[in-house]
């Protein structure tokens, strides 16, 4: 007989001799814990339940600690912005100088976004003007910083070209 099938009608004895031999301790398999031995399995579930809660409260204290309590005071408001805008110019500037940019065109880069961080400090300026910021009032600064966002972003580049080429290629077809 081929060794390779001998070896394999082996496997499968030992196969069936385990299951059987796990089968008939089933009861006494159900009482004992994954992991630790003569512990009841509830035990472990509950303390695993523990942690995700744990966990999960961890998370939400995490949220709440950054979350901004309105109505808020203007310079604390201006404040948090100034500090935004401050890591977002730095975050730039890395990844001009590791995307090798000229020193022309990111200084160029950079003067667009000073003018649209002015923009945004004007509008938060307004907002604090009475001293504290609603949630309202913040919520149309965030409407401002997104939408120029969306202008600093590029517009070109072979991303942009290919999927203006694709289009063409489907309205020559159809």
């Amino acid at each position: 007989m081929n060794p390779i099938r001998l070896f394999s009608i082996a496997l499968m004895g030992l196969f069936v001799l385990t299951f059987s031999l796990s089968a008939s301790a089933a009861p006494e398999a159900e009482a004992l814990s994954d992991g630790a031995i003569g512990e009841p399995a509830e035990h472990n579930v509950a303390a695993h339940d523990g942690k995700a809660k744990r966990r999960k409260a961890r998370h939400k204290r995490r949220n709440k600690r950054n979350r901004m309590k309105f109505p808020v005071q203007g310079k604390v408001f201006q404040a948090k912005l100034a500090k935004r805008i401050q890591r977002m110019r730095k975050r730039i500037a890395r990844r001009l100088k590791r995307k090798n940019v000229s020193p022309e065109k990111a200084k160029r880069i950079l003067a667009r976004f000073s003018n649209h961080a002015a923009t945004l400090r004007a509008a938060v300026s307004t907002a604090a003007a009475d001293g504290k910021v609603t949630r309202k009032e913040a919520k149309r600064v965030r409407q401002i910083a997104r939408k120029m966002k969306k202008s600093l972003k590029p517009k070109g580049g072979k991303r942009a070209k290919r999927s203006k080429r694709r289009g063409r290629k489907r309205n020559r077809k159809g």
